[in-house]
């Protein structure tokens, strides 16, 4: 989560206003069982697509990425 969550301020110093309204989901689950994993799941599946819509220099999001797995 917290990989992701470093991709996601990333992406708002690079593009600002361009995310419009995209917020990434919160952090905490109170309970993580089966349902909350998937909860979160369909939750960073719905951010990164909003993103996608959002965005449309697909070029940096590819460096972005690649840089991140070289790190991770």
């Amino acid at each position: 989560y917290s990989a992701l969550f470093g991709v996601h301020e990333k992406l708002s110093e690079t593009f600002g206003h361009r995310l419009g309204a995209v917020e990434f989901p919160p952090k905490k689950f109170w309970h993580m069982d089966s349902e909350a994993i998937n909860q979160r799941r369909e939750a960073l599946t719905k951010y990164f697509h909003q993103v996608i819509q959002n965005v449309d220099t697909h070029l940096l999001l590819e460096r972005l990425f690649l840089k991140l797995q070289v790190v991770s």
